[in-house]
């Protein structure tokens, strides 16, 4: 994965932001009595996306200082109550020796929290293992250059596309599968389910194979509608963005590292092919 110009001005900001979430439903009552009262909500969908605020749970927000003013018994039950939450809790034995000790001294000893502090000793590392962590590594480098020429015709601006990250979370699969098919402005939306429909179904007939560049694999929900999308490069091949969120990259895998990795419980998958 390449590393943007723009990644050390924003994302540490969107990976250990001043003020972070906490969830706090499973704390015994005098520990959020404990708590600050303060309530900030998310600033930015990317704040969203670091932190899977997807649900209405409760949640407190603390900055660095309002989290080193507890007790550290309250601060260790804090760091564990994120664990399966999100997956930006660190593990001090994988830190950067930079944040090692003072990691270590938050809480139990073995997870903490990245705070702008330490993001600003470590530099980008934590943020490139987050977003390289659990997924496939994107194998654009792998793909023949017979494979991107027959792909181009059909898929212009797939191999742009390739290994990127989005300048913040909203691109989405749809915006991807649109965007390498030629749609202007496509790679930095958060396309929505119905104009993907729309364009599916004016710029693709029912049918494909995965061997071929530009067909488009399509997950439906019981209801018809489409869930997530990918699109097929050629040679089994595919290219592929997993969510909206900005830790999400655009890959490319083997069509079978797609198929395996999009399945969806109570969801079919559909092709369909480019016809321009």
């Amino acid at each position: 994965m390449a590393v943007p110009s723009w990644a050390p001005e924003r994302w540490p900001g969107w990976f250990a932001p001043r003020a972070q979430p906490f969830v706090v439903d499973g704390l015994p009552p005098h520990d959020r009595a404990a708590l600050p009262t303060a309530v900030v909500s998310p600033t930015s969908g990317e704040v969203r996306d670091s932190f899977w605020i997807y649900d209405h749970r409760p949640r407190v927000w603390l900055t660095e200082a309002d989290f080193h003013g507890l007790d550290k018994g309250l601060r260790t039950r804090l760091v564990r109550g994120q664990l399966g939450v999100h997956e930006s809790v660190g593990v001090v034995r994988m830190a950067p020796v930079a944040v090692r000790d003072r990691a270590r001294a938050q809480a139990d000893g073995h997870r903490f929290v990245w705070w702008p502090t330490l993001v600003k000793l470590a530099g980008l590392e934590p943020i490139i293992r987050l977003i390289e962590c659990g997924v496939v590594s994107s194998r654009h480098r792998e793909v023949p250059a017979r494979v991107w020429r027959q792909a181009a015709a059909v898929l212009p601006h797939a191999r742009d596309l390739a290994g990127t990250v989005p300048e913040g979370s909203g691109p989405n699969c749809f915006g991807t599968v649109m965007a390498a098919a030629g749609v202007p402005g496509a790679a930095r939306e958060w396309m929505r389910q119905e104009p993907f429909a729309e364009w599916l179904s004016t710029h693709t007939r029912p049918g494909g194979r995965d061997e071929d560049p530009g067909t488009v694999l399509v997950w439906h929900d019981q209801k018809g509608a489409p869930v997530h999308a990918s699109v097929t490069l050629g040679g089994g091949w595919a290219l592929n963005k997993p969510s909206q969120a900005w830790v999400s990259p655009r890959f490319v895998w083997t069509v079978r590292d797609v198929v395996n990795h999009s399945r969806r419980p109570g969801c079919r998958l559909r092709r369909r092919t480019l016809t321009g």
